[in-house]
């Protein structure tokens, strides 16, 4: 278990289990009841009333102070790429593989990368859409 001190009153009483590496939680203080951020251990201060009363752009600059936060910092250092053209990606995109679960290889020429027609459509209203309640229905097709 681990505990954060709160921004707004310095008191540690915000206690932060479960919470997954990279989510982003706000939530009022246990002492104060001030908005705070969390984010990898950190306490990030809201202004709530800027959120209650400010303009747009006030609102709009206060969340991206905390967004900016939240970033790492060497993504507004000198070093990363930002030119997203072809030639410039910074990370490499390969052809995306499906991957399967206990089914096995799909063919290629089964239909499946071809466009949905109409009559796709219409043959699914009629005989598909009402069972897709089943529970053994919607897991066959949705996993």
């Amino acid at each position: 278990m681990s505990e954060v001190t709160c921004p707004h009153c310095g008191k540690t009483r915000i206690v932060t289990t479960r919470i997954p590496r990279d989510v982003v939680v706000m939530l009022p203080c246990p002492e104060c009841h001030e908005l705070v951020v969390l984010f990898r251990g950190k306490a990030i201060p809201l202004n709530r009333e800027v959120l209650r009363n400010g303009t747009k752009e006030e609102r709009r600059n206060h969340i991206a102070e905390i967004v900016e936060e939240c970033l790492p910092p060497e993504l507004f250092s000198e070093v990363v790429n930002w030119d997203f053209t072809d030639a410039g990606l910074p990370i490499a995109f390969g052809d995306r593989k499906v991957r399967r679960r206990g089914r096995g290889a799909v063919p290629e020429e089964d239909g499946r990368d071809r466009p949905i027609t109409d009559e796709d459509v219409a043959r699914f209203r009629k005989f598909e859409l009402h069972r897709i309640d089943e529970p053994r229905y919607f897991k066959k097709y949705f996993g």
